[in-house]
């Protein structure tokens, strides 16, 4: 019972394709979906539907399979998780109400950081679940993705850095202060390792003048270690 509208963009990555979807889109609700993802059913995308008439939520969520391709087994994830964008609905009017993008410079984990800063924006009152006898959403474990790829480790890696550094500075622009802290050390800490592992075999120059750039214009930063978790 609904109509779909295609948009050819040149390339320029995920975040972009996303943010061109939001938008040119002119529904109540909005959800960003990777192209080797499913629905359980066409019974399990109606059932979205029927509850979307709702007004006490910005965002809904439900439970669903995680399918791992390399030994064809599934996984359920039943919990809110806050890293995975994917079985989530967003209310359209909230999110360009707060401006809420995903960040276009990033290659990697840009639903992540998105999810990060909807966190920061969103009464968590108005967090619903969408309950059903089983998950609706499969997300797909695909060997030799852009996630999971052993030859772009190095490239996720870097990326979780600059993932970090946009998401302490979304925190800072809210005056949130201690949690932008957190973020930069964990930046800090995650880059180091990724500097000294044995196992990546690229050119680092660039990526460790990047941190000590950064590390520069960030060490007057502190933080008590034991609120990090």
């Amino acid at each position: 019972p609904f109509s779909t509208v295609g948009i050819t963009i040149p390339h320029a990555g995920v975040s972009e394709a996303r943010n061109r979807g939001l938008k040119y889109s002119n529904a109540h609700w909005v959800m960003f979906c990777d192209c080797d993802d499913t629905f359980a059913s066409v019974y399990a995308l109606r059932s979205i539907f029927d509850v979307l008439e709702t007004k006490d939520y910005d965002l809904l969520w439900m439970p669903f399979y995680v399918e791992i391709k390399v030994d064809r087994s599934r996984q359920v994830r039943k919990d809110y998780n806050a890293l995975f964008i994917h079985s989530k609905v967003f209310r359209r009017k909230f999110l360009i109400d707060h401006g809420l993008s995903f960040n276009p410079d990033l290659v990697y984990s840009e639903d992540t950081a998105f999810l990060a800063v909807v966190g920061m924006e969103i009464d968590k009152n108005r967090i619903g679940e969408i309950k059903a006898e089983a998950p609706m959403y499969i997300w797909t474990w695909r060997k030799g993705s852009a996630t999971t790829d052993p030859d772009r480790s190095y490239l996720n890696a870097v990326n979780l850095f600059r993932r970090q550094r946009y998401v302490a500075d979304e925190y800072t622009k809210r005056g949130m202060l201690q949690d932008a802290s957190q973020y930069n050390f964990r930046a800090l800490c995650d880059a180091f390792v990724t500097l000294k592992r044995s196992d990546f075999s690229f050119d680092r120059s660039e990526f460790e003048q990047e941190v000590k750039e950064f590390y520069r214009s960030e060490r007057g930063v502190t933080v008590d270690a034991d609120t990090l978790g």
